[in-house]
């Protein structure tokens, strides 16, 4: 497992076949900023990890922290809950 989420963010754009640019265009953002987390010199954003999560069901928790699997379980939000437990 990679020892950081730049690390790991490399691993999950490599197992699609991806470019650093073809991960950008796809999440709309730049190839530098896919660099800079890549090489851990800027951590995700936020808006970063929602679009990662919510276009290829990326766990946050795995990129973040490495801990869980990589492709969230179906049902579980951006944030790790479930999708269908309604807030009190």
């Amino acid at each position: 497992m990679p020892d950081s989420s730049g690390k790991r963010l490399a691993l999950f754009r490599e197992s699609l076949g991806f470019s650093q640019q073809q991960l950008a265009t796809a999440l709309g953002t730049s190839r530098g900023r896919v660099g800079m987390i890549e090489t851990d010199k800027a951590p995700p954003s936020r808006a970063f990890l929602e679009k990662l999560s919510n276009r290829y069901s990326v766990s946050s928790e795995w990129l973040l922290f490495g801990e869980g699997e990589m492709i969230r379980a179906r049902g579980v939000s951006f944030l790790g809950r479930s999708a269908e437990v309604e807030p009190p």
